[in-house]
């Protein structure tokens, strides 16, 4: 077994990903080879940068 990649960031460390309806630990996350989103690409994925509390550049991500 490989051991887990080292992580940019140990905040991250203790994240839940939401996976067919849980909150399981990103190392216990996973998805099937066959799932719409990993043959498709049917999906959307999007983050928001925090930084000293405020949305960096919200107003342009949002146009």
């Amino acid at each position: 077994m490989n051991p887990a990649p080292r992580l940019p960031d140990a905040r991250n460390a203790d994240i839940l990903v939401h996976v067919g309806g849980q909150l399981l630990p990103r190392d216990q996350a996973k998805v099937s080879v066959f799932d719409s989103a990993v043959r498709g690409g049917d999906s959307v994925w999007e983050g928001l940068r925090i930084y000293d509390g405020r949305v960096f550049q919200l107003d342009p991500h949002l146009d």
